[in-house]
């Protein structure tokens, strides 16, 4: 383990570092929220599959057989 200096604050650190201890600035590319990323995925399915659901889903609200009806609006 070799000691650089930080680009930002010219101290000391380790060359394993993510960032540096004494500035805080990042040598490498900061490391992506992997958790924040699945929530995110996780809420896009759940989105997408209920809208597909409700979009194909049959009306409830409609009887099961068809209920005819004269001209005068009584039921045949």
């Amino acid at each position: 383990m070799a000691l650089i200096q930080c680009s930002k604050c010219g101290e000391s650190i380790s060359d394993q570092a993510i960032k540096c201890i004494h500035c805080g600035a990042y040598l490498k590319e900061k490391p992506a929220n992997n958790k924040l990323i699945l929530i995110g995925i996780i809420i896009f399915i759940i989105i997408v599959g209920g809208s597909l659901y409700f979009y194909f889903k049959k009306d409830s609200h409609e009887p099961k057989t068809p209920i005819y009806h004269d001209i005068d609006g009584e039921r045949i």
